[in-house]
């Protein structure tokens, strides 16, 4: 009886057990376009700021990639400490929250987190490749508390000059050759450019692609969304799916609250 008891427990665990190895996880990048980046008094952030959380709020991302965040009371406003670990540059002087990662504190434990410059010497603050405003990358190593799985989640912002846009995707796509990574952020490069031929080498683009209108583009032209598509989300983690891809569109008086647009996924891994 004892026997057949213990059979009975072991198919039943070989069988459910595939349910509970898959991760199920909702991810969100947007390029909020900073306090001053405005060319019109529509567009001042006082006007889009309540936007922007909401659709950050309303998202209820596991991982949650910002950039072009100006200030750390920005940062407060738009993302709730108690349920996400929020990651940006910060020293004793200032903050520098350019490029942010935010994780569910329910879904993860963080086994390690920090920055890189994206720059030739990347321990330290630089300019680039070629003089620009200075750009990072910022990473967690996390493991899936509801699955086990491990992986490196990261959250950058390139520099548009073609010299760092390549030094950029040579360095990530480095550490993508010998590690399970997660990238979201924006590139500033579209389909057709070096740095996202270079990115897409040891990573696939997770995005479910679709033609749309002028208004799924960021402002550069293109006769249809990927054409004009610059932010990005790339991984090479073994046997990842997408399920659910969507650009979000909300604007507020009849605005759109940042000149990209977010995008929403939903993967399982």
């Amino acid at each position: 009886m004892i026997k057949k008891l213990l059979i009975f427990i072991i198919c039943i665990n070989a069988w459910i057990q595939p349910v509970y190895a898959k991760a199920f996880f909702k991810l969100l990048s947007f390029n909020t376009m900073c306090e001053f980046c405005h060319k019109n008094d529509e567009d001042k952030f006082d006007n889009r700021k309540k936007k922007i959380k909401e659709i950050i709020r309303k998202s209820n991302a596991d991982i949650i990639a910002l950039q072009e965040v100006t200030r750390k009371s920005h940062l407060n406003y738009f993302l709730d400490s108690n349920q996400y670990y929020i990651f940006f540059y910060e020293n004793w002087l200032f903050s520098y929250p350019d490029a942010v990662l935010a994780l569910k504190k329910e879904r993860f434990h963080i086994k390690k987190n920090g920055h890189y410059w994206l720059g030739p010497n990347s321990n330290s603050l630089n300019f680039g490749w070629k003089m620009a405003m200075p750009r990072l990358f910022v990473y967690a190593d996390v493991m899936d508390k509801w699955s086990g799985r491990e992986f490196k989640v990261m959250s950058t912002h390139f520099d548009n000059r073609l010299e760092n846009l390549k030094g950029s995707a040579d360095l990530i796509s480095k550490i993508a050759k010998d590690t399970p990574l997660l990238f979201l952020g924006d590139t500033n490069s579209t389909y057709e450019m070096e740095s996202y031929q270079i990115l897409t080498q040891n990573m696939k683009d997770l995005a479910i692609d679709f033609k749309g209108e002028r208004e799924y583009c960021y402002l550069k032209k293109g006769k249809f969304f990927p054409e004009c598509r610059v932010d990005h989300i790339l991984s090479n983690i073994e046997n990842i799916k997408s399920i659910t891809y969507k650009v979000i569109l909300d604007k507020v008086n009849e605005r759109f609250p940042s000149d990209h647009r977010p995008i929403y996924l939903e993967i399982t891994l």
